[in-house]
Parts: C-alpha cells; sequence; structure tokens
C-alpha cells in the first residue's frame, strides 16, 4: 500500500520472515493473515456462492486485511449465510452498510454520448480498432447486446462484442462516418484528456471519469477484483473508485493521467452528494477480442 499523503510504501506480508528483506529495500512491512493472495480466494469463494438481494456486493481490503461485503442500510441481507455457503473463514469477513443499492447507468464517447437502437443513452469509453483494423469504441456491456445499433451523431455502427453480467464491456464497431482520436473529452474542467496508452494505475492513484450525464469528475482507486450484484445480474472483477456517476455516465470513459484505465460499469450515489463508481478495466477487452485503443 502507499501512502500518497506521507509518501510511504507498506508492503504487507503474511511470513513473519519476510520483513526483515522487505525493510531492508526502505519500505515498511507490515504481517498480515490473509495477504492479497488469501483475500483474493475469499473473494473467489464468495463469487461461487449465492447472496440475497440486499447483499449489495464484495471487494477486497488491504488495509484492513479482510473482504467487505456491502449489505443494504436497513435490510434483513444473510451474510452469515452467504459466508457459510462460500466456506470462508467468518474473521476475514467485514461487514459495511451503504445507503442504496448499486445501480447500472444504463439510461443512456472517450465521454461523448451515443444512442442505441432499443432508444438508450450512454457514454463512449475510448476510441478503439477491432482486430481487422475497423473503427470503434468500448464501453459498458449492459449498454446494448450484440447487434444492438448504434448512433453518434452522423456516425453509425453496431455491437460486435458484448458481456453482461458476469463482466461489463463492449466493443462498437463503426459502420459509417467513424473518425478516431486519442482524446477524452473533460467537460466542465475544459479541453481534452490525450490517451497514451493502457497501464493499470495502482490502488490510491488519482483517476478521472468523463460521461455524457455529469461530465468530468475525478477521485482515488479504492479496490480491485470488487464484486457487485446488480438487479440485472452479478459483475466480478470491478474496480472500485470514490469518482461519482449518474444514469447515462455507463460505458464512459475512467483515466489515471494519460493511460486509460477502464469504462463506467454503475454505482450508488450521485455527483450532488458524492458516491461509488465501478469500472470494468480496458485490459481484458483487449485482450480477449484483439482491441487496440487508439493512443496516438
Amino acid at each position: 500500500m502507499f501512502d500518497t499523503d506521507a509518501l510511504e510504501l507498506t508492503v504487507l506480508v503474511t511470513d513473519a520472515e519476510a520483513v526483515e528483506t522487505v525493510e531492508a529495500t526502505g519500505a515498511s512491512a507490515e504481517v498480515v493473515s490473509h495477504g492479497a493472495d488469501g483475500l483474493s480466494d475469499i473473494v473467489e469463494d464468495l463469487n461461487a456462492a449465492d447472496a440475497d438481494s440486499d447483499v449489495v456486493g464484495w471487494y477486497p481490503d488491504a488495509a484492513s486485511d479482510s473482504v467487505v461485503v456491502e449489505v443494504v442500510e436497513g435490510s434483513d441481507a444473510d451474510v452469515d449465510a452467504l459466508v457459510e455457503a462460500a466456506g470462508v473463514d467468518p474473521s476475514a469477513i467485514e461487514v459495511q452498510e451503504v445507503s442504496e443499492q448499486p445501480e447500472t447507468y444504463a439510461n443512456v464517447i472517450g465521454g461523448l454520448a451515443y444512442y442505441t437502437s432499443s432508444g438508450g443513452r450512454c457514454s463512449i469509453g475510448f476510441p478503439a480498432t477491432n482486430s481487422s483494423g475497423q473503427p470503434g469504441f468500448v464501453t459498458a456491456g449492459h449498454c446494448g447486446s450484440v447487434g444492438t445499433g448504434v448512433t453518434i451523431g452522423d456516425g453509425s455502427g453496431a455491437v460486435q462484442y458484448s458481456v453482461f453480467p458476469g463482466n461489463d464491456a463492449a466493443f462498437v464497431r463503426g459502420t459509417s462516418n467513424f473518425t478516431l482520436y486519442n482524446l477524452v473529452y473533460r467537460y466542465q474542467s475544459g479541453g481534452y484528456q490525450s490517451v497514451t496508452g493502457s497501464t493499470a494505475a495502482p490502488i490510491g492513484s488519482s483517476v478521472c471519469r468523463s460521461g455524457s450525464t455529469t461530465g468530468w469528475y475525478c477521485g482515488t482507486i479504492q479496490a480491485r477484483n470488487q464484486t457487485v450484484q446488480y438487479a440485472q445480474g452479478t459483475v466480478y472483477y470491478l474496480t472500485r473508485t470514490s469518482v461519482c456517476a449518474e444514469r447515462g455516465d455507463s460505458g464512459g470513459s475512467f483515466i489515471s493521467g494519460t493511460h486509460a484505465q477502464g469504462v463506467t460499469s454503475g454505482g450508488s450515489g450521485n455527483c450532488s452528494v458524492g458516491g461509488t463508481t465501478f469500472y470494468q478495466e480496458v485490459d481484458p477487452m483487449e485482450n480477449s477480442w484483439g482491441v487496440q485503443l487508439r493512443t496516438s
């Protein structure tokens, strides 16, 4: 873990004998019971179990060396049953209440709006080409299934790849008038942000989001490997942020510095009071579908 205020690095280890080796590098060491690998195993076990609808989701929290299970405030969510069904150590679970159930922003470029043949509006994640070099963009899977028509101004396209639930990823292939630029619109902050790569930023990094409903907002990356139970289905391996978003921002760009991070999936709260938003990372889309983001 990296403390951005104190500029100090703490390495979490599960073996006390590793402390001396870590401290010899100048970093601090903290002995924990589970560590990153152990917490990931717990998340996988929870993913395989059935959870009731009032359980919002779960994610590994390195700072507390636990897996945080979120439940709707005031609900009768049965976390004990989930933990028992998953066969995980109850002491590794921390339960937190949230004020509302996350939802997909499905009524919905980087950061600009596009419209689907089903009547929805979403936001473009990042301009990209498919494995055949055809122009298009990545966005959220819940915005449209394969074959769904898409319009952007005078341009048109169709969803070529889409996964939701499980993941929340899609690639829209342009069929006319698609000109790609390696830019994300900054809305109220003015101008554009260049995209030069897609290296994943570490937890604790600043990240900004662009979307066609609320515009440009920034926050921090809080956790990876978040599981979220939307009403439409469960999505795994999302990244959790403190950035706000609202309906119509779905699919929009998440960027840290000049590097693309992911596309907006969903969340809770809003940009008046703040909120939590999750994104689907772009690397799996590049690796699975041969998609290449426009970076020049």
